[in-house]
C-alpha cells in the first residue's frame, strides 16, 4: 500500500510522489512564470494570472516532469523551464 503525498517545492513546482521507499516514479508540476500554488492534503492547484489588453495575446506554459524520485522530477522540470 502507498499513500499518495503532495508538496510544494521551494523552486514553485508542485510535487507528486508515494510515501513508500522506494519510490517507482516522482511527477513535478509547475508554470512558466509566477504561479499560485495551494496544497492540501493530497488535492493542489496550480494557477497563472496573465493580464491582456484588449486585442491582444498572451501564452502560459504548464510543464509535467517525471523522475525515479523527487529531485529527478524536480531537476527535470527545471530543464523544461530554462532553469538549468
Amino acid at each position: 500500500e502507498d499513500a499518495a503525498r503532495v508538496s510544494k517545492s521551494a523552486s514553485g513546482l508542485v510535487l507528486l510522489e508515494g510515501r513508500a521507499q522506494p519510490g517507482l516514479v516522482a511527477l513535478a508540476l509547475g508554470a512558466d512564470g509566477p504561479a499560485d500554488i495551494a496544497v492540501q492534503g493530497t488535492s493542489f492547484s496550480l494557477a497563472r494570472a496573465l493580464e491582456i489588453a484588449p486585442a491582444g495575446t498572451a501564452q502560459a506554459a504548464f510543464y509535467l516532469a517525471a523522475g525515479p524520485e523527487r529531485d529527478g522530477a524536480e531537476a527535470t522540470a527545471a530543464g523544461l523551464r530554462g532553469d538549468r
